[in-house]
């Protein structure tokens, strides 16, 4: 292997370097104005089928999926749903099967209300609720644990609660993880 000089190393030409060291200190160059297509303040909107209501209900006519598509469309949008906070409790309980979004909400409603915040209290109270979203446990068995443990004679709320629902889940759903 022959080492060329120092001279013949200048000369074969730049460095050529992953990145560009001429753009520091250049201010960034302008933005490019967005096309007139994709423009939202000069886009027309899409033509629709310039149909009033009167006609699209006619267009419907007698056709189940096509009238009820319509009257989804036109409909009202529902009320907002309060925040499950402010739900009693037995309501709460109510909604939860299907409803994977309110499983912490009850967990933690269990929580405050046995007055028992151990995170292994509140994970089990969470498997409880999650019990009676996927559908695996009745909302009912869950209420009527929650009443044993908010009982007159309950000392230990949250050990009623846990102890009542291993008593009564037991026919439902497989035993509880640990």
């Amino acid at each position: 292997m022959t080492v060329r000089p120092r001279a013949d190393r200048e000369r074969s030409g730049p460095c050529v370097l992953p990145f560009d060291l001429r753009a520091i200190g250049r201010p960034p160059a302008p933005p490019t104005p967005p096309s007139p297509a994709n423009d939202p303040r000069t886009r027309r909107p899409r033509p629709g089928l310039g149909l009033t209501l009167e006609e699209l209900a006619k267009v419907a006519g007698d056709d189940p999926i096509l009238a009820a598509e319509l009257a989804r469309r036109t409909a009202l949008p529902s009320p907002p749903e309060p925040p499950p906070a402010t739900v009693p409790t037995a309501e709460l309980f109510a909604a939860l099967p299907g409803r994977h979004d309110l499983i912490m909400a009850a967990a933690r409603r269990m929580c405050e209300e046995t007055g028992d915040y151990k995170v292994a209290s509140q994970r089990t109270f969470e498997q409880m609720a999650e019990s009676v979203a996927t559908r695996a446990v009745p909302a009912a068995v869950l209420l009527s644990c929650y009443k044993q443990a908010m009982g007159p004679k309950a000392e230990h709320r949250g050990k009623v609660l846990v102890a009542a629902w291993q008593r009564e889940s037991r026919d439902y759903a497989p035993p509880m993880r640990r």
